[in-house]
């Protein structure tokens, strides 16, 4: 029961040696913790958890009263460490210390604790290694140290069959920085109930032991650790599990029919492991407990079942998006009148667009976005039925013919319409002036004509606007620009309070930029292959083509934050020489932190070198539409004529050419052995998995970058080709790379393929030599060590 207590806790509080309770919690006491000055030779619970304590835990709190049965301090703002002192609490049963700032190591001495049941002390700044002796205390039934700083591995004795925590029932180590294997003794738990080892390191194979004998547990959650290899089989035993997450690791291989027995499944999330196989097993559609079914980014492929939505009453969340998938999408998928979100994005479904999405009354997301889909747009029109929907992409297809009208029906809570690469014909309907909570409106590469309609004035709260790639005409100023057949930009786009990012590049507008509301923030980018003019304060009409890459738009189109060049001025300290990071062959690298906070690398070009555009544009092309964990993510960009950065994710730890060659850095076996792999699965994803393959060309040491974590990052695209679909090498022009890494076809036939990158990830394995293949070249006078591919390639 909360009260209104409030100020600091009276010093004497723990002078009375009668008093078996004291409980205070839920409160906004502040200040410290008093000192305890006298044994409380009755007390049993002291809780003053959820109030305002500062200061460090008094260490005398160890001294009350053996016989104290539950110390609960979470919830405040405690720092220091946890005094090893507790362990005098020898009757202790549950210990609460979540929710604090406490730093240093779990004290060893916590496992002299021989009555523990509960020990909670997650979300604090805890390093250090899992002491040995806290998995011996047999009564724990709850160990909860998550979201810490905890690093090594599950203590060695554990391993050797040491006293394993026989009643546990719930281990919680999740967002730590632990690696190792997932352990095969944790299945002589047969209590468990939960397993929450989340966002850690944890590598190797997912035990099959687990599935054989934790018949009692509801939760199995390992989301992004560093697992690999397939899916147990006999996970399909765990009948109980109500969560099974292995999303965003490297699980490998086919989904085990087997899961479709978890009859009591709410949550599956197998999403971002990039190497699951095969077709989706037709039983995991038949979990009528199953809400949430995530698998994208893999490359599951085959066709849904026709019955997929007859068995599934209770799914809200579908998301299938970044496969292989083929085939129509099953009508049956609308019998799921509970869902909320729909992704079957990024696959090959063909076929028209099931018409019956109605049936779904509270549909938020629903994005079929490149795919193969055809026929015509009919199917916007039941859409209108589903009053909650915000956000529809649609965009990659093969639809034909023009917007409807009827897509001014559409929910009046739609904030995001994405509708782009169609090749829509006719004008853009005056009734989208209707949809008037869109925030984002993309209707880019497609054949539209006429007029911009004044009714997308009407949309006042649309912050990002992309027509960019059509014919939008009209007849303004033709005289005086004796221009036939092209328009302007209507005024009402200035009443657009909240518009932030507008692009009409690639059309055939001309005339005067509106003045005021929004046009004042514009830059020339918004306004590429355009005719336009804009009133200077000279009051000159100045008449400009402004000719750019359109990398940034795709940026644009996808999401990224907008970062301006005063955002970065103030990130860098104005490129301050201390922030320099490094040189590259087009500029210069600089560390900053943008004004929320976050750490970023800013690139910027030096555009006195001839290719440096050019490089900027492949960098933007490359990264814009790929995602994975061991790239390196760009963050935005900053562009207008006279400079060009891209910002990134800053990576702490430097390069690998750091950690190789300088004698204050260090890596052991096992960690050059994970950058390596980190790398091969960038590649893999680079030349397999990507919606158009990537070929770096570029592959060395300096440009595989550490993060804090000591994962490896591909970076510096800055040459990278992209390949055609269906063609397997493109024709250079000159030949990229760094001598001693590209391969001799580059030079022979002028041809750039995947292979080239194969090539030279066989040296890197210098990761393990320390031989500097570039110096090898300069002092032999070669240019490729033919006998180190040969090995590497016979091994």
């Amino acid at each position: 029961m909360r009260n209104r207590l409030s100020g600091p806790i009276p010093y004497n509080i723990f002078n009375s040696s009668s008093i078996e309770r004291i409980s205070l919690a839920n409160n906004t006491l502040s200040g410290c913790i008093p000192v305890a000055t006298s044994s409380m030779t009755n007390l049993q619970v002291l809780s003053l958890a959820y109030n305002q304590l500062i200061g460090t835990i008094p260490a005398g709190l160890g001294n009350l009263h053996p016989g104290l049965l539950l110390l609960s301090l979470g919830a405040n703002n405690l720092t220091g460490s946890i005094p090893p002192s507790f362990a005098n609490l020898t009757q202790l049963t549950e210990l609460e210390l979540s929710y604090n700032e406490l730093q240093g190591s779990v004290p060893a001495e916590l496992g002299r604790l021989n009555n523990l049941q509960v020990l909670h002390a997650d979300q604090n700044s805890l390093t250090g290694a899992l002491p040995e002796s806290i998995f011996n205390v047999s009564s724990l039934l709850v160990l909860s140290l998550a979201s810490n700083m905890l690093t090594g591995s599950i203590p060695e004795s554990m391993r050797s069959g040491g006293p394993w925590l026989p009643i546990l029932q719930e281990f919680h180590l999740n967002d730590n920085q632990l690696g190792g294997p997932i352990l095969r003794q944790l299945s002589r738990c047969k209590n468990l109930t939960k397993i929450v080892l989340d966002d850690n390191r944890f590598d190797g194979n997912i035990p099959a032991e687990l599935g054989d004998n934790l018949l009692k547990l509801t939760v199995l959650s390992f989301n992004n650790n560093n697992l690999s290899g397939p899916i147990p089989t006999t996970l399909g035993n765990l009948t109980a599990l109500t969560i099974l997450d292995f999303g965003s690791n490297s699980l490998r291989g086919a989904i085990p029919c087997d899961l479709g027995r978890l009859e009591s499944l709410q949550y599956l999330y197998m999403d971002e492991n990039y190497g699951l196989t095969g077709e989706i097993p037709s039983a995991i559609f038949n979990i009528t407990s199953l809400q949430i079914l995530d698998l994208t980014f893999n490359n599951l492929s085959g066709r849904l079942p026709i019955d997929v939505g007859h068995q599934l009453p209770n799914l809200w969340s579908l998301n299938l998006g970044r496969n292989m998938l083929d085939g129509e999408i099953p009508t049956s998928i609308t019998n799921c009148s509970m869902l909320t979100a729909v992704d079957l994005s990024y696959n090959s479904f063909h076929g028209p667009v099931p018409a019956t999405f109605d049936n779904l009354q509270v549909l938020y997301l629903l994005n079929l976005a490149e795919n193969q889909l055809n026929g015509g747009l009919e199917f916007l029109s039941p859409l209108a039925n589903c009053k909650k929907l915000a956000i529809l992409s649609f965009g990659n297809n093969e639809f034909q013919g023009s917007l409807p009208a009827a897509i001014g029906n559409l929910s009046r809570n739609l904030q995001q319409l994405y509708a782009s690469d169609l090749q829509l014909s006719g004008n853009i309907p005056a009734t989208i002036g209707n949809l008037t909570s869109l925030i984002k409106l993309d209707l880019t590469v497609n054949e539209l004509r006429g007029k911009i309609p004044s009714s997308i004035g009407l949309l006042e709260n649309l912050q990002q606007l992309f027509l960019r790639d059509n014919k939008l005409e009209g007849s303004v100023l033709e005289e005086l620009f004796m221009l036939r057949n092209l328009g302007s930009i209507p005024n009402s786009l200035t009443r657009l309070r909240y518009l932030n990012n507008l692009n009409l590049s690639y059309n055939r507008l001309v005339g005067e930029i509106p003045q005021g509301g929004a046009f004042n923030n514009l830059t020339s980018n918004s306004f590429m292959e355009t005719w336009l003019c804009a009133e200077r304060k000279d009051s000159k009409f100045r008449r400009k083509r402004v000719k750019e890459v359109r990398a940034v738009d795709q940026l644009d189109v996808n999401n990224h934050r907008r970062i301006s060049y005063r955002d970065l001025l103030r990130a860098t300290d104005n490129f301050n020489e201390a922030n320099l990071v490094g040189s590259g062959s087009f500029g210069s690298v600089y560390k900053g932190r943008l004004d929320d906070g976050l750490p970023v690398a800013v690139k910027v070009l030096n555009l006195q070198l001839q290719k440096a555009s050019a490089s900027f544009t492949m960098e933007c092309q490359a990264l814009s539409t790929i995602r994975h964990r061991n790239l390196v993510k760009i963050i935005s960009t900053c562009s207008n004529l006279e400079f060009k950065a891209i910002i990134l994710q800053y990576m702490p730890n430097g390069s690998l050419e750091k950690w190789l060659y300088s004698h204050n850095y260090c890596l052991n076996f096992t960690q050059r052995i994970e950058i390596m792999m980190d790398v091969a699965l960038a590649l893999e994803y680079l030349h397999h998995h990507c919606p158009t393959p990537v070929v770096h060309c570029d592959l060395k040491p300096s440009n595989i970058l550490m993060d804090e974590n000591m994962i490896a990052h591909l970076s510096d695209f800055g040459i990278a080709k992209l390949l055609s679909e269906g063609d397997s090498c493109t024709v250079l022009t000159s030949a990229p790379g760094t001598i001693g890494y590209i391969a001799p076809e580059y030079g022979q036939v002028s041809k750039v393929s995947t292979s080239g990158d194969v090539y030279s990830y066989a040296f890197l394995l210098e990761a393990f030599s320390r031989r500097n293949q570039l110096m090898r070249c300069s002092a032999e006078n070669r240019t490729y060590d033919d006998g180190f591919v040969n090995l590497f390639l016979l091994q």
